[in-house]
């Protein structure tokens, strides 16, 4: 997704409506690519020790 031009003389709320004004006017695959990746980028990816920690011990 291309990166949204901001005027300098614009408030934070006139830049949010500029943005979702522009991220609307995008192709749909393009803001469905833009959120799957915002929301790959806020999960933790598990560690390997992790995964071991989870394993359940079976007793006779």
């Amino acid at each position: 997704m291309k990166k949204i031009q901001w005027e300098e003389n614009m408030t934070p709320e006139q830049q949010d409506l500029h943005w979702a004004r522009e991220f609307i006017q995008k192709p749909f695959d393009e803001r469905f690519s833009y959120l799957c990746k915002l929301q790959m980028m806020g999960r933790k990816q598990p560690k390997p020790n992790d995964r071991q920690k989870k394993r359940i011990e079976w007793k006779p």
